[in-house]
C-alpha cells in the first residue's frame, strides 16, 4: 500500500504551491525558485534530510491539462528547477490540483495525505536505492505514529 513519501515534496512546496502556478517563462521559475528557498525556515527540519540531495519531478494534473515541475534539492533548498523535470529524476510525484489543495489546507495535512494516496489522487516511484530507503525510513516512522495514535 502507498504511504507518504509525498508529504516531504508538498510540506517542501507547499508554502509556494498553494499561492502560485508554474511560472511561463524561465524568469518566472527562477523567481519562483527564490521566493520557495526565502521560505524554507517554514518547512520541517526532517523534510532535507529526506529530499535533500533528491532529484525530484512533480507532474500536476489539473482537468485536461498537466504541468511538469522538476526539483534538484540541497537540504530544503532548491538548487536547480526544470519546468520540464528532470531525465535523472530519483522520485517523481503525480498530484492532483485537488489534491495538494487538500492537503495544505488541512488541518491534519498527514491524515489527508494519507487519504489522497489511497484514493490515488497521489501517487509516487522511486528512480533510486537511496531515495527508496529514504521513502521506507518515512514510511515506517509514518506506521509508527499512526499505530499509536498520532495524528498531524
Amino acid at each position: 500500500m502507498k504511504r507518504t513519501v509525498v508529504l516531504l515534496t508538498l510540506l517542501a512546496f507547499s508554502a509556494v504551491v498553494s499561492a502560485q502556478s508554474v511560472p511561463d517563462s524561465d524568469s518566472g521559475l527562477q523567481e519562483f525558485k527564490e521566493t520557495y528557498n526565502n521560505q524554507t525556515e517554514q518547512v520541517p527540519g526532517f523534510v532535507g534530510d529526506i529530499v535533500g540531495g533528491e532529484t525530484v519531478n512533480i507532474n500536476f494534473k489539473s482537468n485536461n491539462s498537466s504541468e511538469t515541475l522538476g526539483a534538484k534539492f540541497s537540504g530544503v533548498e532548491i538548487q536547480n528547477i526544470s519546468r520540464q523535470g528532470f531525465d535523472d529524476y530519483t522520485l517523481e510525484v503525480n498530484v492532483t490540483d485537488g489534491a495538494v489543495s487538500s492537503v495544505v489546507e488541512s488541518e491534519k495535512p498527514y491524515k489527508e495525505l494519507r487519504e489522497q494516496l489511497d484514493e490515488e489522487n497521489i501517487s509516487y516511484e522511486t528512480n533510486s536505492i537511496g531515495a527508496g530507503l529514504k521513502v521506507t525510513i518515512f514510511e515506517t516512522l509514518g506506521n509508527l505514529a499512526s499505530m499509536i495514535g498520532l495524528e498531524f
